[in-house]
């Protein structure tokens, strides 16, 4: 335990000094602090000067910077002196402790701060992140059930096509079944007859007007008629025909 002696003249603490062993002198804020061994026991010996003020400013130095754990005053009126000088002491010491402790917590409550920002704003990345996730899973859900929609489609015009194909099948085959052999007419075509070689025609002569005049317009050729089926076969080849027409997808 280490012993903090004070006094407010010099003379009340020269002697003090002069009987300590071991001393080593210190000085802090103008105050000499003498450091030794007392009757077997650590002191500190020093002069705080007149007044309170000095009185508890020497108080606390000892408590807070030697480790002074009991303090002793000497001189008139020591005894006031030493109970204000503790309570200023006591009070400078808690008040040194508790603005320690709320830098302590501040500086904890801003890194907390900072933490909670941190967390905030990877958590709205986050958000957005899966939010377009979201809407890509929902295009591709509606494509695919368009795509699903377009199969079936194709599939049914694929089964229909098939359908009318055996149907048109089955026609022809009972077409040819039912349809009888037609002869083949032996070629009676009537022999050329000769004719006469008509005579060279002689070209008119050429005058001024007939070469002046304009060239005369060749006939026109007539329409040739519209194809029309003449058979049974030829008319039920027509009607598959136009089976087939209809059923085809009108791009």
């Amino acid at each position: 335990m280490i012993l903090g002696i004070m006094g407010a003249m010099p003379d009340e603490v020269d002697q003090l000094c002069a009987k300590l062993e071991n001393v080593t002198v210190e000085p802090y804020g103008g105050v000499e602090y003498h450091k030794g061994t007392l009757a077997g026991k650590q002191v500190v010996v020093c002069c705080a000067g007149m007044g309170k003020a000095n009185a508890a400013a020497t108080t606390q130095v000892l408590i807070t910077k030697f480790g002074a754990e009991k303090i002793i005053f000497s001189g008139a009126l020591r005894g006031q002196f030493a109970r204000q000088a503790a309570v200023q002491a006591s009070a400078a010491a808690q008040a040194e402790s508790a603005r320690a402790q709320a830098e302590q917590l501040s500086r904890k409550l801003a890194a907390a701060r900072a933490e909670v920002r941190r967390y905030q704003t990877r958590m709205f990345a986050f958000e957005r992140t899966l939010l377009a996730l979201k809407h890509d899973n929902a295009e591709l859900e509606a494509a695919c059930e368009q795509a699903w929609e377009q199969l079936e489609q194709a599939n049914a015009r694929a089964e229909k096509a098939e359908a009318a194909c055996r149907r048109a099948e089955a026609a022809l085959a009972a077409m040819q079944q039912t349809a009888p052999e037609t002869p083949a007419q032996p070629d009676t075509a009537p022999e050329a007859v000769p004719q006469c070689e008509a005579a060279p025609e002689q070209p008119a002569p050429e005058t001024e007007e007939s070469l002046c005049a304009p060239e005369q317009a060749l006939p026109p050729e007539p329409a040739q008629p519209a194809w029309q089926p003449e058979t049974r076969l030829e008319q039920m080849a027509a009607e598959l025909m136009g089976w087939f027409d209809a059923m085809m997808p009108q791009e």
